[in-house]
């Protein structure tokens, strides 16, 4: 292995009792844990909707296609990622167009982005790296060039910006990460936020099959869907560790100030311009 550890999760009393409740309950997915969550998700970044699923990646993945982004499409997004972010434009059979990065920032350059804007441009994913968020130019050029922003938030619950807009709803939709890296943890997991009733409706499709209940067993195949469901032990950890979001951020933003402080006088590199 070429980690002894990927992650640094904080799982306390409180996360380990939400767990065995789940457990304990007897409904382990599509229950009242996935609900809870996904509401507690949604009121914390102000956005209407959440739709949980079971990692970030699914969560672009479907975010893309409730887009309708498409074979022949083209996505302008970041280098300065982690794979998924691209292969899920792949995954959709668009091709993904790398922007540069702002040097300082690690965020992507917005001059950039409409220099590579072309006829077959459908949308642009712009990445919260390391939880700093984009230039807000990015969204002013997208609205002006009708073309569909989905943030790649991944890192970046709990970033907010000076007027007290988190990221995620600055877009048509965010997604976020909840792996073990991230200032919280459903163990794997992800969501998608939007203030869309359209896009939350599809999402919820693209997520379950693309099935649809009616009355009684009545099931109903809409489009062509995935299985990309999210459990309730998932979600209970979920809802016991969105209520520390804060406090673990700050603990996490104390110990990144005190690498900046060691390395401001780096002579190689230097921090992220925050």
């Amino acid at each position: 292995m070429w980690l002894d550890r990927y992650g640094a999760q904080a799982i306390e009393a409180d996360d380990l009792s939400a767990v065995a409740e789940a457990l304990a309950s007897g409904v382990l997915t599509q229950g009242a844990s996935v609900e809870a969550f996904e509401s507690r998700v949604a009121s914390y970044c102000g956005a209407e909707f959440a739709i949980a699923v079971c990692n970030a990646t699914a969560g672009l993945h479907i975010a893309l296609l409730a887009a309708g982004v498409g074979a022949g499409d083209e996505v302008i997004t970041t280098p300065i990622s982690f794979a998924a972010t691209a292969n899920a434009v792949l995954y959709c059979g668009a091709t993904p167009i790398f922007a540069d990065i702002d040097f300082a920032s690690g965020l992507l350059d917005a001059a950039c982005v409409e220099r590579l804007i072309t006829p077959r441009t459908k949308a642009i994913i712009p990445v919260h790296y390391a939880g700093s968020l984009c230039d807000l130019a990015i969204y002013e050029i997208a609205a002006r060039r009708a073309l569909i922003v989905i943030e790649d938030a991944a890192h970046a619950i709990g970033s907010f910006d000076a007027e007290g807009k988190s990221a995620g709803t600055f877009g048509a939709m965010g997604v976020f990460s909840f792996h073990p890296v991230k200032p919280i943890t459903t163990g794997e997991g992800g969501a998608v936020i939007t203030n869309d009733p359209a896009i939350a409706a599809r999402l919820r499709l693209l997520r379950s099959h693309g099935i649809s209940r009616g009355e009684g067993w009545e099931q109903n195949m809409n489009l062509l869907g995935f299985n990309y469901r999210i459990s309730d032990i998932s979600c209970a950890l979920g809802v016991s560790q969105i209520a520390k979001l804060d406090r673990m951020i700050d603990a996490r933003s104390q110990v990144a100030a005190k690498y900046d402080r060691a390395f401001e006088s780096a002579a190689k590199f230097r921090p992220l311009k925050i």
